[in-house]
């Protein structure tokens, strides 16, 4: 479409040699050239993108032949990005959710690493539903461990226990 347009735009120039008209058609060109360049080297749809897209759209791009496409993009970058979001949300949180309660301590502390290195396009909703979790999960991890202990040292003899006890009360 934005090719066709192009060849059109292409074509009216070389038949209308009114300087007014060409720079016009000219400046058109030019601004659906940059476009397909911009369309081209966008590959992450990121905050930082789509502010700069913004950005740039209502400084430039508004209005002028290519103000349909533009938006059309930075919607589609918007909506990939918010699709991304979901699925990321799904595997790292709501499936945690569900599986705190199985979940091993390995699996835990994997999980509080990977949550170490959170995407921007979180919101901060999203942010406060992790530490939430994050909270939780350390409180299992905890929980686990105390219970290791007690289990170990249920096991233990009665000689052995008061072993224990003494060198627990030293630290």
């Amino acid at each position: 479409m934005i090719s066709l347009l192009s060849e059109h735009i292409a074509k009216s120039i070389l038949l209308n040699p009114e300087e007014k008209t060409l720079v016009k058609l000219t400046n058109a060109l030019t601004l659906l050239e940059e476009f397909n360049k911009l369309k081209s080297t966008t590959m992450e749809s990121d905050n930082s993108t789509i502010e700069r897209l913004e950005y740039d759209y209502n400084s430039k791009w508004k209005g002028s032949v290519c103000d349909g496409y533009m938006s059309d993009y930075i919607e589609s970058l918007k909506n990939a990005q918010s699709k991304k979001r979901t699925d990321w949300l799904r595997k790292n949180v709501s499936n945690i959710q569900v599986a705190i309660a199985t979940m091993t301590i390995p699996q835990c502390v994997q999980w509080q690493n990977a949550m170490s290195d959170l995407p921007e396009f979180l919101t901060q909703n999203d942010l406060e539903e992790i530490n939430d979790l994050s909270k939780q999960i350390t409180e299992k991890i905890k929980t686990q461990k105390i219970n290791g202990v007690i289990e170990l040292f249920a096991a233990l003899s009665a000689e052995e226990k008061k072993e224990c006890l003494r060198r627990m009360q030293s630290l």
